[in-house]
């Protein structure tokens, strides 16, 4: 199996748990997706061409950033769900 075939399903691979994913920077699994992308980063780096390298390193760049985004909607969330609004019975009672 050569390098780009191995590279394109791990990628491939990570782009799925990235889009289904509700990490957060403190979970195992953000820290686990992200250090497995560095290390592809740098097994190509040592391996590839320089023709191959720049296009499959831009790939890995691109899912590190949607890992990032990712990973900051998802805390947006849990703050905004744990400072949520008080329920509509308290809103009522407090007016």
């Amino acid at each position: 199996m050569s390098i780009g075939v191995e590279l394109a399903a791990l990628l491939s691979s990570c782009e799925r748990n990235i889009l289904q994913s509700t990490y957060t920077k403190a979970d195992f699994s953000y820290h686990n997706i992200k250090q497995s992308l560095h290390n592809m980063w740098a097994k190509i780096y040592v391996l590839e061409a320089s023709e191959q390298r720049s296009s499959s390193i831009k790939k890995i760049h691109e899912c590190l950033e949607k890992l990032e985004k990712r990973v900051a909607e998802n805390e947006q969330k849990k703050y905004s769900s744990y400072y949520a609004r008080a329920p509509e019975r308290d809103r009522v009672t407090q007016s």
